[in-house]
């Protein structure tokens, strides 16, 4: 049986880069604190995304979770799992320009 996938997805509503980024850490500790996610986690089958609208967006959403975000997941994971360097847990950001009229008639 092939190994199954877990994938969750962050839209960025406008919010703030900083607002985002904190998003995006609530839901990694979320998953590397539930022993459930362990094996997801270990076997590089969990992935997050962040969809946001702008280019300029994504890179400074990208630049913020390198600088910020995956330093601190790096202490937490060897912490929790002893060989940080087998651990990956992968964090994406696309842009997604047509997602203005889906996420608009959401706030309506």
């Amino acid at each position: 049986m092939a190994p199954q996938r877990i994938g969750f997805v962050i839209i960025d509503h406008g919010a703030h880069p900083q607002r985002l980024l904190r998003k995006l850490r609530e839901k990694a500790l979320l998953f590397l604190n539930h022993a459930c996610f362990t094996d997801f986690i270990l076997s590089r089958s969990l992935e997050i995304t962040l969809l946001t609208l702008t280019p300029e967006k994504q890179e400074s959403l990208e630049r913020l979770i390198s600088q910020k975000l995956l330093p601190e997941l790096q202490r937490k994971r060897g912490s929790h799992f002893g060989r940080p360097h087998q651990f990956t847990f992968p964090v994406h950001v696309e842009t997604v320009p047509g997602l203005l009229p889906l996420i608009g008639a959401h706030l309506r």
